[in-house]
């Protein structure tokens, strides 16, 4: 896994094609009973406006009963939360892409050591990990 934790960001490289880490990851988190709010697919978008790029896909969920907490600590966490995961192909191959839930506590004046946090973390590498295929 690679992290940029000036920016926030974590990275794992996946196997597979782009559809097969998509349904992997909406399958994980079917299974983990996470409510999905949205999807984006910005290729599909981008296409739409007459415009190309490489895939890549956006899933919006999370769990009120999780998130609530850290929006109750830090409210403008609000605008990093939902949580999301980025699915999308790169010149190494297909990545999943998020933001630390420590990075975005601290962004807002929230302890990044908060339990909330800790769940969060946990869900992502959960579901980032069964997308990955690893």
């Amino acid at each position: 896994m690679n992290t940029d934790m000036q920016h926030g960001l974590m990275r794992k490289k996946a196997h597979g094609d782009l559809d097969t880490v998509w349904k992997r990851l909406l399958d994980t988190l079917t299974a983990a009973k996470a409510p999905v709010f949205a999807t984006v697919d910005h290729r599909a978008n981008a296409q739409g406006a007459g415009l190309d790029m490489t895939g890549a896909r956006v899933v919006i969920f999370g769990n009120p009963a999780v998130g609530t907490a850290l929006m109750q600590a830090a409210p403008e966490a609000a605008l990093d939360l939902p949580l999301k995961i980025l699915v999308w192909e790169s010149p190494d191959g297909v990545m999943l892409s998020w933001s630390d839930p420590a990075w975005i506590a601290g962004r807002y004046g929230a302890a990044p050591n908060l339990e909330v946090v800790a769940k969060m973390r946990g869900m992502l590498e959960k579901l980032t990990s069964a997308a990955a295929g690893s």
